[in-house]
């Protein structure tokens, strides 16, 4: 897989999270966890408390994220972990009901930029899930 990074990805304290979620009001974080064989960044069931705040979470959880510099070698890193699951990502969404989205959240450090990843990274993001979220912080 090949892909380019600008510079702009690159700079002192950007920072890129790149993930895989998992959400429904009946997920069972476990059950995911177990049914995929990898542990997630971050899971909570519906009911839960949300961090900060005294409302409970209409819906669970479970999402897996990596952290880099840039967006580029997030992803890397996240489609090596999940290469060869496509089939089973689909089949414990249909099983568990529910939705499945890969996110990019791009947090440039001077406020400003952006990123590049080739067509390649960009279709095998996409085939991960149902949709791709995209957040700029």
């Amino acid at each position: 897989m090949t892909s380019q990074s600008t510079a702009d990805d690159k700079k002192v304290g950007s920072c890129a999270r790149v993930g895989l979620c998992f959400t429904s009001p009946t997920l069972v974080p476990d059950r995911l966890t177990a049914a995929l064989g990898i542990s997630p960044s971050r899971c909570f069931t519906k009911g839960d408390s949300s961090p900060g705040k005294r409302v409970p979470r209409p819906w669970g959880l479970w999402a897996l994220e990596y952290d880099r510099e840039g967006v580029d070698e997030a992803s890397k890193q996240l489609l090596e972990t999940l290469e060869g699951k496509h089939d089973l990502i689909r089949q414990i969404a249909i099983d568990m009901a529910a939705e499945t989205s890969t996110t990019i959240r791009w947090e440039p450090g001077d406020g400003y930029g952006g990123y590049s990843l080739s067509s390649e990274t960009v279709a095998a993001l996409a085939n991960l899930a149902e949709r791709m979220d995209f957040y700029f912080v």
